[in-house]
């Protein structure tokens, strides 16, 4: 298994090793891999081998895409208890990983509902070898989700978090933002930001029966301007 996966990555490939120390009969044995993450199942495989003359080995591949944090593998031979044996107690084996976070993650309230008040400030990555010593780090920004015409910025890592300042930016329009580490391949998912100069109103564009429908906290609605205001 490799050492400091991280969360850009698929899947962290387990190598299985197992013997057989009695009769080998012209038969198959299930083995099931096992995955728990934040206290859930994350993944669950089966895989059925032939049984060994001596010993063999299986390859897995557990899914850790954007899962972040400790995992618990657990590895059990002959799951189905399939296999007659004097004693099953040497059948299972487990072990522990840590996915670390090689992605910037930006303090805002939400990925769409956010404003822009003059700096977007990340979250450094915790990957365990990433030296943020003279790093950097890329953000694109367009007015399209699909950055179909994006302005780049490249600044540096900050120390536990990182800033950029986005010059330009028109007034009262919606902006799509993405970031990554320089070294990494895979930008951030796209998030949505507000540029604004004042006042901005928000529109419900599907019909409702009456105000009674909605629940709101420290708001009311203007029935003239026909908008929610903060009280």
């Amino acid at each position: 298994m490799e050492n400091n996966p991280s969360d850009q990555e698929n899947y962290i490939p387990i190598n299985i090793h197992y013997h057989n120390y009695g009769i080998v009969p012209n038969d198959t044995v299930q083995i099931a891999v096992k995955d728990m993450y934040n206290s859930s199942l994350s993944s669950e495989q089966y895989f059925k081998v032939p049984i060994p003359l001596l010993d063999d080995s299986l390859i897995v591949n557990v899914p850790i895409k954007n899962k972040v944090g400790v995992h618990n593998v657990t590895v059990v031979i002959d799951s189905a208890n399939a296999i007659d044996e004097i004693y099953k107690n040497d059948n299972q084996a487990s072990l522990s990983f840590t996915v670390y976070s090689i992605t910037l993650r930006a303090i805002l309230g939400s990925n769409y509902y956010s404003t822009y008040s003059g700096e977007i400030t990340f979250l450094n990555p915790t990957y365990a070898n990433f030296d943020t010593t003279n790093s950097k780090f890329d953000f694109q920004v367009d007015t399209s989700q699909n950055f179909s015409a994006p302005i780049q910025h490249e600044n540096n890592l900050g120390f536990f978090t990182s800033n950029i300042v986005v010059l330009n930016l028109s007034p009262q329009l919606r902006y799509w933002w993405r970031a990554k580490l320089s070294v990494a391949q895979n930008w951030s998912a796209p998030s949505s930001l507000t540029n604004l100069s004042g006042d901005y109103n928000w529109y419900i564009n599907s019909p409702i029966d009456s105000l009674s429908d909605l629940k709101y906290t420290s708001t009311g609605f203007n029935s003239g301007d026909k908008a929610w205001e903060l009280n």
